[in-house]
């Protein structure tokens, strides 16, 4: 049977901490969160009615006598029967108050202000300043070059003109007679503003592509050294463990904390002030630091385009926070209460709860689609230590474990000097020790050379699952699958990661693509009615030269053909060439772009052969032979693929 309560009431403290409690009061008239949803769940299962009583932030403090404020201190006068709101499980805290299971490991980390797209002088930035200058020597020097060949040269030629007009790659429409002097200076400056102009193209392109931003405060380390030089303010909420924190990290100095740390009332006090002061460019900036969740709820209530959260890392944390919910000491349904909670943090119900929460903010603020991102975090031992103040201990005892090589869950390698195998890593491996150190024993293990065990027609078992049926073996590692006929068998521990059974195949070479790249962007009927236009132009070519041989037909389709400057004679007086050119023109602007267009796309995205990318389709392959299935011997691999495809194709172990 399990508790009734009988519509009793509990009161409950609440610290209202998105996004595990809020209560229709400081975010948009909402009510949820992980551990409100955690509290009603437990309030409709053991039927009991609950009286909230909100500390407005105030969790409480330990005072020197050894009394405690806030809500801690009703848990201590028995005025609430349990709080809930992201309340610390910490060293002084479990020595005063009982504890649920924690149901959360959270970062304390920071938001500032997003960074500005860094836009002034944006078209001078591809380049930096000397090579400016140099470029306006160079246009000095060729003004003046310019200035001294036109004493000596009969003919008028305006190089820098030139010059100016190719730089900008425009036809300069000029004799192709230069004298030789002229030509070098040509050839010079052409190779040089060529690799300019490139040069100049991508990186103003890559800029656009994928602006800079202003700096951005991305660890704690650059947070605490711009707070200590006043460039930033921080903010937080009332938590002496914060400012702690950064006094010792500067160290023995003189300073005003209070000119440097403001403490706001509200997380959406200290969100308002990092949004005003981007919207209104102002010079003062401003950090809020709080437990991580909260920061990327706050960003999806703030949007994001004002609210710059670093990426979670090791250096962006100033510390760990384990999150559990208090209650009195004397709290008479602590195991009943307890249980439920751990079945439902299991179930990943206060995840959902939390989801919940960001769904309700869409549907009040549409103008981002921010979604929860949950991950789960495992204890270390030093944590593990903090709420089992008594554990096993199993006085240096050994256990014999069994062990297969499979990659990720435990490498194995062969020492050929003593003739063993070894382990070298792997998660099984990993856990295995941290197991061995906690409950203090010791392990050695036993090689089974990849062979997990398959049950035997007759009842019996071999490899692994064999050394522990016949007790040769304590327990067994190396990615260990569970099935009916297996569970039947041994016991498992409580299953810890489930995964997919798939395929891989070799991968197909586009070399043989590339041997005919230039021709994949048009089908063969394309190249080839190309080709027979080729001909024509040859054939009119020589139909056209019988009336006027100063007219090469094919020569001045060939130079369109690939775009390049062609002075056609304005007193051409041959119809048909007039009416060839305007078709050519026409048809190759077509094809050429045509080409590009598909050229420019296989470079980009190459088309690679025929994969196979589903089950089905490798069926297939192995139905018609042209493929063979091979698997790890000894394995539910084997069994699995034999009695999905009936043993109709090549199996080979």
């Amino acid at each position: 049977m399990k508790l009734n309560l009988w519509n009793s009431t509990l009161t409950v403290g609440v610290i209202e901490v998105p996004p595990f409690a809020i209560l229709d009061r400081e975010y948009l008239h909402m009510e949820c969160g992980s551990e409100n949803g955690l509290l009603k769940t437990m309030s409709s299962y053991f039927n009991f009615t609950i009286n909230f009583i909100n500390y407005n932030k105030m969790i409480g403090q330990k005072l020197a006598n050894g009394t405690w404020t806030g809500m801690m201190g009703s848990l201590i006068n028995q005025e609430i029967d349990l709080g809930i709101g992201a309340i610390s499980f910490d060293y002084d805290k479990s020595n005063d108050f009982s504890f649920f299971q924690p149901h959360c490991m959270s970062s304390v980390s920071f938001v500032t202000r997003t960074p500005r797209i860094v836009s002034t002088q944006f078209l001078h930035r591809p380049f930096d300043a000397s090579v400016w200058y140099l470029f306006i020597v160079v246009l000095l020097v060729c003004f003046i070059f310019d200035r001294i060949q036109r004493r000596y040269n009969s003919t008028e030629i305006d190089l820098f003109w030139i010059n100016f007009a190719q730089l900008f790659r425009q036809n300069s429409y000029q004799k192709l007679s230069f004298p030789s002097f002229i030509s070098i200076w040509m050839i010079s400056w052409n190779l040089g503003m060529f690799i300019l102009s490139i040069s100049y193209a991508s990186c103003l392109y890559s800029l656009i592509a994928a602006p800079s931003f202003s700096a951005t405060i991305d660890n704690i380390e650059q947070l605490f050294t711009a707070i200590q030089s006043g460039q930033i303010i921080a903010t937080s909420l009332d938590n002496p463990r914060y400012i702690k924190y950064f006094e010792d990290w500067v160290g023995n100095t003189t300073f005003e904390i209070d000119n440097i740390w403001i403490t706001v009332p509200y997380t959406t006090k200290a969100m308002d002030m990092i949004r005003d002061s981007y919207i209104d460019k102002s010079e003062t900036k401003y950090a809020y630091i709080d437990l991580r969740e909260t920061l990327q709820f706050a960003q999806a209530d703030f949007d994001e385009k004002y609210i710059y959260l670093p990426s979670e890392n090791l250096f962006s944390s100033m510390y760990t926070e384990i999150l559990a919910i208090p209650v009195r000491k004397d709290f008479p349904y602590y195991n009943e209460f307890n249980r439920i909670q751990k079945l439902l943090f299991s179930s990943g119900s206060l995840n959902h709860w939390q989801q919940e929460c960001y769904n309700q903010l869409r549907s009040k603020r549409k103008s981002h689609m921010t979604t929860l991102a949950t991950k789960t975090n495992a204890f270390t031992l030093k944590q593990l230590n903090n709420f089992f103040m008594m554990r096993l201990n199993l006085e240096n005892k050994t256990f014999t474990v069994a062990i297969n090589a499979n990659t990720p869950y435990t490498f194995l390698r062969f020492d050929e000097e003593r003739n063993v195998w070894f382990p070298v890593g792997g998660s099984e491996i990993r856990l295995l020790e941290t197991l061995s150190s906690y409950f203090n024993f010791t392990y050695e293990m036993i090689n089974c050379h990849r062979n997990w065990g398959r049950k035997n027609p007759n009842g019996t078992w071999t490899g692994l699952i064999r050394m522990l049926l016949d007790q040769k073996a304590d327990f067994g590692i190396g990615g260990v699958s569970m099935n009916y006929e297996r569970i039947n068998a041994v016991p498992f521990l409580y299953p810890y990661q489930t995964d997919q059974i798939t395929f891989v195949t070799p991968a197909e070479s586009i070399t043989e693509y590339y041997s005919h790249f230039l021709l994949e962007p048009f089908e063969q009927s394309v190249w080839n009615s190309f080709i027979l236009c080729i001909l024509i132009c040859i054939i009119f070519d020589r139909i056209i030269k019988n009336c006027d041989r100063k007219t090469d037909l094919l020569w001045a389709s060939l130079v369109l053909l690939l775009r390049q400057p062609l002075n056609i004679r304005t007193n051409v007086t041959s119809q048909a060439f007039l009416i060839w050119i305007m078709c050519w023109n026409f048809g190759m602007f077509i094809l050429s772009t045509a080409y590009a267009g598909c050229f420019y796309s296989m470079i980009a995205v190459p088309e690679i052969p025929h994969e196979i990318n589903s089950v089905l389709e490798l069926y297939h392959e192995v139905q018609s032979d042209q493929m063979i299935i091979t698997t790890v011997a000894n394995s539910l691999y084997s069994d699995i693929v034999k009695v999905c495809w009936q043993i109709r194709y090549s199996l080979k172990y």
